[in-house]
């Protein structure tokens, strides 16, 4: 497997981004909400990147930290 390419994991999937477009939502408000902030980056001066990947780092690892956070706002489990 080639290291970084989401191999043949189960349940791992590749989406693309196209430039400028949003990823696709995960289903879990707090991460997709953080997503949206980072991918909106393009449209603000650059001296707001920073605190953005700040704000966006603290709460992934909060996300992290406390898996059951957005249990409730995730998708159900698709059956295989």
């Amino acid at each position: 497997m080639r290291r970084g390419s989401g191999g043949n994991l189960p349940g791992m999937t590749e989406e693309p981004v196209v430039a400028g477009g949003a990823p696709a939502p995960t289903g879990i408000a707090s991460i997709d909400t953080v997503l949206d902030l980072v991918a909106g980056l393009d449209a603000r001066p650059l001296e707001e990147h920073a605190p953005a990947f700040e704000t966006a780092h603290s709460e992934l690892r909060r996300a992290l930290d406390d898996p059951d956070l957005g249990a409730a706002d995730a998708a159900p489990a698709q059956p295989a």
